[in-house]
C-alpha cells in the first residue's frame, strides 16, 4: 500500500532520471530552501532525515535558501547540520512577543534565534565546509521601500507589488537580487533574469547576511550596509525567490517543500504567477500531502499567524506536534529510497 503523507513531484528530466537509475545521494548536486517563516517545520522531520540518513558528510552539494529556508541552508552547512536544525526549530518554537511586538522587538528576537541556530562557532563550521556551497538570497531594497518609516515603506512595498504585478522583470527597478555565497555560488537560469550581484561570505558578513535574508518587510528592521556589499538597506530574500523560479543547473536539485503551490516573488502570494515548469526540469519537489495536513493539529501548517492567533504555550505545543509528526515525510521518502518505486511521481506542470 502506497503512502499517502508525501507528494512527489518531477521536472521532465528529473523523471526520466528517477525511471531510468532510481535515487541516490549522489545524484542530487543541488537543494533549494524557500521562504515561509514556520511553515518549514512540517519539513522539520525530512530535513533531520536527510541530514543523518541520505546525504553523506563529504558529499558536494550547492544549497541555496531564502529568508528561513537561508537559515535552514546555514544549518545544512555546519558541521553536525541535525543538531542545527534542532536548535532553529527549538529557537523559533520558543520565540515570544508582547501583545504588539515593534519591528525592533520582533528583530531583537531574530538576533537571539540566531545565535542559537550557529551556536559557539557554526559560522566558523559554515565558512570552513569544503563540501557544502552556500547561497544566501537576500534583497536589496531602493527607493520608499529601503525607508525605516512604516508609511513611507509600505509605499514602497506597494510599488513592488504594482510593479510586479506588470512584469517579474520589473521588480529590478526597487530590488536588487543580492546573494552572498561560499565555494562556488549557484549560478542559475531564469525566464526574465533579475539584477543579480553575488558577494563571498566571510566572518564579518555571514550572520548579517543570515538576519538580513529574514528580515521580513514591515515586520523587521531592514539591515544596513553589510561589509563587502555595497551600501544600502537589505530586506528578506523572499521578495525576489520566495519560493524560487529557477534553474540551478546541472544535476538533479532536491527541493523539500511545504506545500504543492510554489510563488516565484513573495508578491505573488497575492497574485496568480506561478514557477515556470521549464525552470524545474531537472528538480524533485518533495511536499506534504493535503491527506497528511488535513491530520495535523487545526488542519494546516504553522504561519506567522499563530502568534497572534494562538496562546503561547497552545502554539508551542502545536509546533512541537507537527515537527514530530513531520518524521511520517521522513519515513516516506525513506520507504521510497528502500523500494525505488517512482511510477507514481507527479510531473512538475501538477504544482500548484
Amino acid at each position: 500500500m502506497k503512502n499517502k503523507d508525501l507528494n512527489i513531484y518531477a521536472g521532465h528530466n528529473a523523471r526520466q532520471h528517477l525511471a531510468q537509475y532510481g535515487l541516490c545521494a549522489s545524484d542530487v548536486k543541488h537543494m533549494l530552501a524557500a521562504s515561509g517563516g514556520p511553515k518549514w517545520m512540517v519539513l522539520f522531520g525530512l530535513d533531520q532525515y536527510l541530514t543523518q540518513g541520505f546525504f553523506e558528510d563529504q558529499q558536494a552539494l550547492n544549497i541555496m535558501g531564502s529568508s528561513a529556508g537561508a537559515m535552514r541552508a546555514c544549518c545544512y552547512a555546519q558541521q553536525n547540520p541535525s543538531a542545527a536544525i534542532q536548535r532553529f526549530a527549538d529557537a523559533y518554537t520558543n520565540t515570544r512577543y508582547n501583545n504588539k511586538p515593534s519591528p525592533a522587538d520582533i528583530t531583537a528576537s531574530a538576533h537571539i534565534l540566531l545565535q542559537q541556530l550557529f551556536g559557539e562557532d557554526g559560522q566558523q563550521q559554515i565558512l570552513r565546509n569544503p563540501h557544502r556551497a552556500l547561497s544566501i538570497v537576500t534583497t536589496r531594497c531602493h527607493g520608499l521601500a529601503g525607508k525605516e518609516q512604516s508609511a513611507l515603506q509600505g509605499l514602497g512595498m506597494l510599488g513592488g507589488f504594482a510593479l510586479n504585478r506588470m512584469s517579474r522583470r520589473w521588480l529590478d527597478i526597487p530590488f536588487e537580487r543580492v546573494i552572498f555565497f561560499t565555494g562556488q555560488p549557484m549560478h542559475f537560469e531564469e525566464k526574465y533574469p533579475l539584477r543579480t550581484r553575488y558577494v563571498s561570505l566571510s566572518e564579518k558578513n555571514l550572520y548579517l547576511a543570515a538576519l538580513a535574508s529574514g528580515s521580513i518587510p514591515m515586520v523587521m528592521e531592514g539591515i544596513y550596509d553589510i561589509p563587502g556589499a555595497p551600501a544600502g538597506c537589505y530586506r528578506d530574500g523572499g521578495i525576489v525567490d520566495y519560493h524560487f523560479d529557477v534553474d540551478p543547473g546541472e544535476g538533479l536539485c532536491l527541493y523539500p517543500h511545504f506545500n504543492n503551490n510554489p510563488r516565484p516573488a513573495w508578491f505573488d502570494k497575492f497574485g496568480q504567477r506561478k514557477i515556470r515548469s521549464e525552470h524545474y526540469q531537472n528538480t524533485i519537489v518533495l511536499a506534504p500531502s493535503e491527506t497528511f495536513i488535513g491530520q495535523l493539529p487545526y488542519g494546516k501548517i504553522p504561519d506567522r499567524q499563530d502568534f497572534a492567533e494562538l496562546e503561547d504555550k497552545e502554539r508551542e505545543r502545536f509546533w512541537r506536534t507537527v515537527q514530530a509528526e513531520s518524521s511520517r515525510l521522513a519515513d516516506a521518502f525513506h520507504d521510497r529510497l528502500h523500494r525505488q518505486d517512482w511510477q507514481d511521481v507527479k510531473p512538475i506542470e501538477a504544482l500548484g
